[in-house]
């Protein structure tokens, strides 16, 4: 019969994988989201209590599994692409192919039994699959799945199907069940049968680690996005704020060490950089972050004769608000101007309570030179060193209480890391509908 690990989002069955931790399954959840717990029914999540069922009362069960909050699993999901919309998409693609499916058996022998099926799968929309998805979730109807097997009705295909049938892409599904699940809810994905079974690991086995080198080996995709950017603080910078802000999608980004690989830094050489990489062939998805600033632009300006790889991206910081009407200093005297795209290096995102000085006006931009290619200036914020040192003070003071997160303006690294999440959204999704009309065989 085989054992299966069930995947949960809260009280919510959303589907079940065979003999194994699903590889992609694993990609959603991190080391120190297992959880390996001992004792009876009341010790243990609601989403396991069928462990319990045939155990006198008060004996203890051993349970594994993998959890983190819904809210997590969204951010990941939409990191490798999922959005909403994306997953929308690939339902209907599912549905439509099914349909072709359940008609081309209707006009086998005796394929009449198929009709109501091919009628319910022609007529299915994304608002009444949400509409019979809600209905699933507000009454509990997983408990009920067998029942549902021969009703050709939405509902019944979607109960009688893992992944409420939005298809054979698991990150459809549960991208989808986030939709109606409550803000607390948690992922559970439940391995204890994979682990009583001979062929399963000790439950102690990193389970992530494995899958991890076990994707990055074979796809590209699953391995960590390498972040490049014109020098070391930049780095820096950014990588401690992913840490604090969004840890739970640190992991899945590596940024690269200035100092041990002895790379230097500065706009041209990150272009060199990025040459080197497309040269070489680097698969892993890359990120290249130019400075918002004139010498950024120049230096993005001479990749534009290359041939790079859809694994990499080249962006610059991106515009913003708060520095349209920023204070600079000039030829002309002190006059506040639009500062993206002439001089918005990583300090400018730091945060106005950073930027400003001890009287509150904040440190001004002072213009350096011309850049005769693109007919712009270049300009740079003055006291650098001092902006840098009051965000390191503001970061450790964040780190030993995230409270004060709330209360300090992360909203320019914020901006950036968004920037960041969302850079291959675009591939993602053709790569993903790609795979779900292969395996469909559309």
């Amino acid at each position: 019969m085989g054992s299966y690990a069930e995947c949960w989002l809260g009280s919510f069955y959303v589907g079940s994988t065979k003999n194994d931790v699903d590889p992609r399954l694993m990609q959603l959840v991190r080391a120190g989201d297992k959880v390996a717990v001992r004792g009876d029914r009341s010790a243990i999540p609601i989403q396991m209590h069928r462990w319990c069922d045939d155990l006198p009362e008060g004996e203890e069960v051993s349970v594994v599994f993998y959890r983190a909050p819904a809210v997590t699993i969204r951010e990941r999901l939409e990191l490798k692409g999922y959005t909403l919309e994306l997953a929308t998409a690939a339902l209907v693609a599912n549905l439509q192919a099914e349909a072709v499916r359940a008609k081309n058996w209707s006009e086998c022998e005796r394929g009449e039994i198929f009709l109501p099926l091919v009628a319910t799968l022609e007529n299915a929309t994304v608002a009444a699959w949400f509409s019979a998805l809600r209905e699933i979730h507000d009454k509990d109807l997983q408990s009920s799945r067998q029942k549902h097997a021969a009703d050709n009705s939405l509902l019944g295909y979607m109960l009688s199907h893992d992944w409420l049938g939005s298809g054979p892409d698991p990150f459809v599904g549960i991208r989808l069940a986030l939709e109606v699940c409550e803000p607390d809810a948690e992922l559970i994905y439940d391995i204890t049968d994979l682990v009583r079974t001979e062929a399963s690991a000790e439950d102690e086995e990193d389970y992530v680690a494995y899958v991890d080198g076990l994707m990055s080996s074979s796809y590209a995709s699953s391995a960590k996005t390498i972040i490049l950017t014109e020098g070391r603080t930049d780095s820096r910078f950014i990588s401690e704020s992913l840490k604090l802000l969004y840890p739970h999608l640190a992991e899945y980004f590596s940024f690269m060490d200035f100092e041990n690989a002895r790379v230097s830094g500065g706009a041209g050489n990150l272009a060199n950089l990025v040459k080197a990489f497309a040269g070489a062939g680097i698969v892993n998805k890359t990120i290249a972050i130019f400075d918002n600033d004139t010498a950024g632009d120049a230096a993005m300006l001479t990749l534009r004769s290359v041939t790079l790889p859809d694994s990499i991206r080249v962006l610059r910081l991106p515009d913003s608000e708060f520095l349209l009407t920023y204070p600079t200093i000039g030829p002309s005297g002190a006059t506040p101007m639009n500062v993206n795209g002439r001089a918005a290096s990583i300090e400018l995102y730091l945060g106005a309570d950073v930027l400003r000085d001890e009287n509150g006006e904040l440190l001004p931009v002072q213009w350096t030179g011309y850049e005769p290619a693109l007919q712009k200036y270049q300009g740079e914020v003055l006291f650098k060193d001092r902006i840098r040192e009051r965000f390191d003070s503001r970061l450790d003071a964040c780190l030993r209480d995230p409270d004060r997160v709330k209360l300090t303006d992360w909203s320019g690294i914020r901006q950036i890391l968004q920037m960041l999440f969302s850079a291959f959204h675009d591939s993602d999704g053709k790569e993903i509908l790609a795979g779900i009309a292969e395996w469909m065989d559309l």
